[in-house]
């Protein structure tokens, strides 16, 4: 019974996927005893991520991220990864927010929607992604599965997210970090001031335009996110 979720927003077999070796409990029991100190229980949930919003949480190593989420953390409407951009969801979605607060979880509103093509992030254009894969077939699975597909299978990797981020020519330049993520994950949490992500959007040049970008926090400071959206 270990790997049946106990909740929406912990994944067991996603997290036993991040484990080197083989662990004696369960695996949310694992994560609460200590396991939220390296692993994420969910593939739209990242410690690291969430920390941006709340960086004081960081060095209370004694309370599990999640919980924090649940119990109080969603009312600031944080973004809990590079691929779930909280308040392009609100808004897209209805979810009220007032002085940036709000009474709905988010994410949980995200990951329980059967909605096929409901977007959680500006740069992920369902449509757009899959004309590419799927070659215009209907599609009707819910988003969320299709975003943690994209996330988790490196053979989808090669299909672009938007319009302006050719995941191809993204990954065909040498500059910045490499990681094993997806190619628009890692160009939001690595790459976004170095790498182009398109032919025809220059970073650099945005940036000299657009002098006070890197002073925002987050999502703010992605060039392509705050050209997509203003």
């Amino acid at each position: 019974y270990w790997r049946i979720n106990p909740h929406p927003l912990f994944d067991a077999d996603f997290y036993i996927g991040q484990m080197r070796e083989a662990i004696n409990q369960s695996p949310l029991m694992h994560y609460i005893n200590g396991g939220h100190l390296h692993h994420d229980p969910h593939p739209l949930f990242q410690h690291t991520w969430y920390f941006i919003s709340f960086p004081g949480l960081k060095k209370l190593t004694q309370h599990c991220p999640l919980l924090h989420y649940i119990k109080i953390g969603f009312r600031n409407n944080p973004s809990t990864h590079p691929l779930f951009h909280a308040d392009f969801y609100a808004k897209n979605t209805g979810i009220p927010l007032a002085d940036q607060k709000t009474t709905v979880n988010a994410l949980m509103h995200f990951v329980t929607s059967t909605n096929p093509s409901l977007s959680c992030h500006p740069l992920f254009d369902l449509n757009f992604y899959h004309e590419q894969k799927d070659h215009h077939q209907q599609h009707v699975q819910p988003a969320y599965l299709t975003i943690k597909q994209y996330l988790l299978q490196p053979d989808c990797w090669a299909y672009s997210t938007h319009l302006l981020f050719d995941a191809t020519f993204y990954s065909s330049q040498p500059s910045g970090k490499k990681t094993e993520k997806s190619p628009l994950e890692e160009y939001i949490s690595h790459n976004f001031h170095i790498r182009n992500p398109h032919p025809l959007f220059n970073t650099r040049w945005y940036q000299g335009r657009k002098k006070n970008i890197l002073q925002f926090t987050g999502q703010g400071r992605v060039p392509l996110v705050h050209f997509v959206l203003n």
